[in-house]
């Protein structure tokens, strides 16, 4: 069994990867400085992405589904995030949690009737945008941190933003990548591979995403770009932590070495 191949699908990365700025900055509504800054270093990515399937059979097999993860998980998932806002871009100096949009219930549609200003959000200890500014309601405080996390997880877990995320991963990390190849020929790969990576590669996208995104929003001067960054890390960490999980619990041992080289047989795991 020999690992896919092909410069279209190297090409195709990186161009998703260039899109993913574009997307930022189109989303993000960024100055032409920022936006010029975001272009330049996602182009040099989109460099470093081609090179990286290009040469992947010298490297461990999990970088292929990293690669295409990142890549067209992440276009999709700016994809769902402009849906998930009614095809529109929040504004420029939005927070974090109110450029989010589905954290919280009505979110967007309590900023389109100015009941809240663009700086607040639910998600972040302030006002309920569900009642904030509602004549004969005094304006309720929602929880932070950790509390405010489960209070987003499932609305998020639904959005479109997770599912046009998978769509634009799953069919070419099914396709292109030796784990998936790697997956079939073992049920308990199949499982820490599709099933507890996949879930955990969502859950790291909303946690760390929510954890780490105000702080890289506020870095960046962009809701859109700190919450993309951090969300893209979050899919990508908990994709390896649940791939490499999985295969521990269900006794595969994924400290060993398991790196095909061009032409190399594979030995399968055992089933």
């Amino acid at each position: 069994m020999r690992a896919p191949t092909g410069p279209v699908v190297a090409v195709a990365l990186a161009g998703a990867t260039l899109a993913q700025g574009a997307a930022v900055v189109l989303l993000g509504r960024l100055d032409w400085r920022l936006g010029l800054e975001v272009l330049v270093v996602a182009a040099a990515v989109a460099g470093l992405v081609h090179q990286a399937w290009h040469h992947r059979l010298r490297l461990n097999h999990r970088i292929d589904m990293l690669l295409v993860m990142g890549a067209f998980g992440g276009l999709g998932m700016l994809a769902g995030w402009w849906v998930d806002l009614g095809f529109t871009a929040p504004p420029r100096d939005a927070s974090f949690h109110a450029a989010m949009g589905h954290g919280c219930s009505g979110h967007m549609a309590v900023f389109d009737h100015g009941a809240v200003a663009p700086g607040d959000g639910c998600c972040s200890g302030t006002a309920d945008p569900t009642t904030a500014g509602t004549e004969g309601h005094t304006p309720t405080v929602s929880p932070s941190g950790p509390s405010a996390g489960m209070g987003m997880f499932w609305p998020m877990v639904l959005s479109w933003m997770t599912g046009l995320m998978l769509v634009g991963a799953i069919p070419p990390g099914l396709a292109f990548t030796r784990c998936a190849q790697l997956a079939r020929t073992s049920w308990r790969r199949w499982i820490s591979t599709h099933v507890v990576g996949n879930a955990l590669m969502i859950a790291g996208m909303i946690w760390l995403g929510h954890w780490i995104g105000p702080t890289l929003a506020a870095a960046t001067g962009s809701a859109v770009l700190g919450g993309h960054l951090g969300m893209l890390a979050g899919m990508l960490l908990g994709m390896e932590a649940g791939m490499f999980g999985g295969e521990a619990l269900l006794g595969l041992q994924p400290w060993r070495e398991w790196t095909w080289r061009s032409g190399a047989a594979v030995t399968p795991a055992a089933k």
